[in-house]
């Protein structure tokens, strides 16, 4: 067997925070100092370059080697991360135990542990069904336990992760391309960020699967319960499955939020992003704490926006699904127009895309309640769709619900408007085609204002409160 050097001249040269200097112990008996491990614990990496393999563990030894390390970062090439980043591509990185990064210290503001993420390019990384409890990484710029992922993760579960940054974030990595998922669990995290998704604040191309996000906060301009951002321009696309969302989830935007994406842009034809056969429990919160915003603002249970620009065929559907929680958007005064829904806040179709429900036991249980301030712009909010709008060329329903359940008190205030406002029980503003077709719709509709402008329109209704040049089929 032969094993990598353990000597290695390529310093790390990312910047890393500084921890706290205090003495700590974790709940698992893991102990810290001035940033690193003490007590006798190490970090353990094993590598074989026959089998490109590489083994990261934790344990506690009085006779450590040189393949044990206590700090994970202290800018050297001694410490872990120069180990974990030299080139490891078609290696897999296995965890074989579990690990305890230390935590967020309330008490100093500080990461108990410096940490800088993982970069080289490993084919795999396999959790081997441990956890990685308390990991924490707060700086600025990008923030993840990768700095950016492709290729495999799988059984892996982080837990009470604490990562705030000024671009993208999230626990699993910052951003993620070409990468598939599988039975990953992210429980108790914060995660901030300017684009910011408890799996990645970015994602380019991806398949989660058979994974978990509960009692998550995650909190910044463009959030998502899973990812904050995703945009494709070549391939297949996104597919998310047999996914679940439970406990508290709190998704907190300032300018778009959805309760599993923030954002989703689509500029190559035969695209799509499927969310298949998954429950997701989420609250979803649009707060504008400046007293005067400009800017349109997107808010949706599963997604707050959507956009595609491709040639033809591009589907986004929401299958076989079950959402239950709220979304709710407060904001003083607005220069801009606002749209929400209980599961998309807006979907902008400009050839041939289908956002829609399907299957027998899609279930929508999203409250969604609008409180503004005055408002100059138009206001489309629905209890499924906000806005809707599709140019498509080829015929068919750009906006379809099939065989679904919609339950959902939609609620709206304004103290003064200058545009129109339109609100729905299912869509809000539905613009060309649109299907809903052996569904229901139980709930309540309901607007109220202390002015309107002369010049204002207010539409609503029990299924849609807008529907302009659209054709509508209901059955």
């Amino acid at each position: 067997m032969k094993k990598t050097p353990n000597v290695w001249f390529s310093l790390c040269l990312m910047l890393a925070v500084f921890a706290s200097a205090a003495t700590y112990t974790t709940a698992s008996g893991v102990t810290f100092e001035n940033g690193c491990l003490s007590g006798n614990w190490y970090f353990h990496l094993e590598c074989d370059d026959d089998a490109k393999k590489c083994e990261l563990s934790q344990h506690k030894t009085t006779s450590p080697t040189t393949e044990d390390f206590q700090c994970w970062y202290d800018n050297s090439a001694a410490d872990l991360i120069s180990a974990l980043n030299t080139d490891k591509t078609y290696y897999t990185l296995s965890v074989s135990s579990s690990i305890d990064l230390g935590g967020y210290d309330e008490s100093s503001d500080l990461c108990v542990m410096d940490f800088s993420p993982i970069t080289a390019n490993y084919s795999s990384f396999d959790g081997s069904n441990n956890t990685i409890d308390g990991f924490c990484y707060v700086t600025t710029g990008d923030v993840g336990f990768f700095k950016s992922r492709s290729n495999e993760v799988k059984d892996i579960a982080f837990k009470n992760a604490y990562v705030n940054g000024t671009g993208k974030a999230g626990v699993i990595a910052s951003s993620i391309g070409s990468a598939t998922l599988t039975n990953v669990t992210v429980d108790g995290a914060t995660i901030v960020g300017d684009n910011a998704g408890s799996i990645a604040g970015y994602a380019y191309n991806f398949t989660l699967r058979n994974s978990t996000i509960s009692n998550v906060n995650v909190s910044g301009s463009v959030v998502g319960g899973a990812f904050g951002a995703i945009s494709h321009s070549s391939g297949d696309g996104w597919t998310a499955e047999y996914n679940t969302f439970s406990g508290n989830n709190v998704i907190k935007g300032t300018s778009i939020a959805g309760g599993f994406i923030g954002s989703a842009r689509i500029s190559s034809k035969y695209n799509f992003f499927d969310c298949n056969y998954s429950t997701i429990k989420v609250d979803v919160l649009l707060e504008v704490s400046d007293n005067s915003y400009s800017g349109n603002l997107f808010a949706g249970g599963a997604i707050g926006y959507i956009e595609t620009s491709a040639s033809e065929y591009n589907y986004v559907n929401l299958k076989n699904d079950t959402f239950k929680g709220s979304v709710k958007v407060l904001t003083k005064d607005v220069t801009g127009n606002v749209y929400v829904g209980g599961l998309v806040g807006f979907a902008n179709n400009s050839y041939y895309a289908s956002p829609s429900l399907e299957g027998d036991k899609t279930t929508s249980e999203m409250n969604v309640d609008v409180d503004l301030g005055s408002v100059e712009g138009n206001v489309s909010v629905g209890g499924v769709f906000g806005y809707a709008l599709e140019y498509s060329s080829y015929g068919g329903f750009a906006t379809t619900m099939r065989n679904a359940s919609v339950e959902s008190d939609v609620k709206v205030t304004t103290d003064n408007v200058k545009g129109n406002v339109s609100v729905g029980g299912v869509f809000g503003n539905i613009e060309n085609n649109g299907e809903f077709n052996t569904s229901h719709f139980k709930g309540s509709v309901s607007y109220k204002t202390s002015h309107f402008d002369s010049q204002s329109f207010l539409y609503m209704g029990s299924i849609w409160g807008n529907a302009n040049s659209a054709s509508l089929e209901l059955q």
